[in-house]
């Protein structure tokens, strides 16, 4: 089946350029604090030039606060390096599952966290592969893990697992509490990116989840 561009061009991205906000904001955030405490540093420097003792230990505290920050934005520019080359050509592409979800979960913790709620990926879940495009993907886990961050039960944490039965993997959220009615997706362009890769939606009340079912073999390979 061919992509429905028309209707999923527009949504892939306004999904990018949401992505790219939420990034730009906490590298903001974590260079925020590089800065602070580094005019601490130059502080203390002058302090030491006007024959102040300065206590090491302090020093040792703002060198470490910098080192994390600078880590952290290390590990904040490789998702959105990973992100961008998701979409390096239309052509499906095999990728292990897992850190796709984990990548998924990354791009989209700024948003998430807007509802005070965090996401968690299941580190014993197989290793599955699976063939498609890891953009319209990462589109479409994004989509649903923002669909699902208001309706957190009291833990307010979303656990992502995932299951292979035949020739078809099973994506779940856990931690939901879902109500019977069900309106995701809703636009003309999410129903195109769902279609595209043979996915359907589905909310398991009884076991507070929501299930994302796709194809090992995305229908969007398929001519």
């Amino acid at each position: 089946m061919n992509i429905n561009w028309d209707a999923a061009g527009p949504e892939g991205l306004t999904f990018f350029s949401n992505i790219t906000a939420s990034i730009s904001h906490e590298l903001n955030n974590s260079l925020a604090i590089i800065n602070e405490n580094s005019g601490l540093l130059e502080d203390f420097v002058l302090m030491a030039e006007q024959g102040i003792d300065i206590d090491p230990a302090k020093l040792l505290t703002l060198s470490s606060r910098i080192s994390s920050q600078v880590q952290r934005t290390e590990t904040i520019v490789g998702n959105l390096n990973r992100f961008a080359h998701s979409f390096d050509s239309a052509a499906d592409k095999n990728v292990v599952i897992g850190p796709l979800l984990k990548l998924a979960a990354a791009i989209t913790a700024r948003i998430v966290a807007s509802h005070e709620v965090t996401v968690e990926v299941d580190d014993a879940g197989p290793e599955l592969k699976l063939e498609t495009s890891p953009f319209l993907f990462l589109d479409l886990v994004g989509r649903c893990l923002e669909y699902a961050a208001p309706m957190t039960d009291n833990e307010k944490k979303i656990t992502i697992s995932w299951q292979q039965s035949a020739d078809r993997i099973t994506i779940s959220l856990a931690g939901l509490s879902l109500n019977e009615s069900h309106s995701f997706p809703d636009s003309e362009g999410e129903k195109a990116i769902l279609s595209a890769l043979g996915g359907i939606i589905s909310p398991d009340s009884g076991n507070h989840n929501l299930l994302l079912t796709i194809p090992a073999e995305s229908r969007a390979t398929k001519k």
